[in-house]
């Protein structure tokens, strides 16, 4: 994987300290508001990040050397071939509060 390289990957946001357990009927209690997605999103936005809201977090793509920078974090390749995290990405304190999961998404294989 080269620096040039777009890394794909969700960010889950945290649910509102207000939500009840998740089941069919409180779903949508758990959804983060939308002042902090739409807060995460601009945030990532100014930085260089492609990122677009997914409901429960955002779905967000950036070139590696942006990826690395922004989450104090390195990308390696894995055994398996796919990227994977070096080690704990560090969420930065402007959205840290907002952030449950950062997740590095791979391509589906097709047949």
């Amino acid at each position: 994987m080269n620096a040039a390289e777009t890394v794909s990957f969700d960010i889950l946001l945290k649910p509102p300290a207000t939500a009840a357990d998740a089941n069919t009927v409180s779903i949508d209690t758990t959804r983060p508001a939308p002042e902090d997605v739409e807060r995460c999103r601009r945030w990532l936005i100014g930085r260089g990040v492609e990122a677009h809201d997914s409901g429960f977090g955002l779905a967000c793509t950036a070139n590696r050397q942006l990826f690395e920078e922004i989450f104090s974090v390195t990308i390696i390749v894995g055994p398996d071939g796919k990227p994977e995290l070096s080690g704990m990405p560090r969420i930065p304190a402007e959205i840290e509060a907002n952030v449950e999961q950062l997740t590095l998404t791979v391509a589906p294989e097709l047949f």
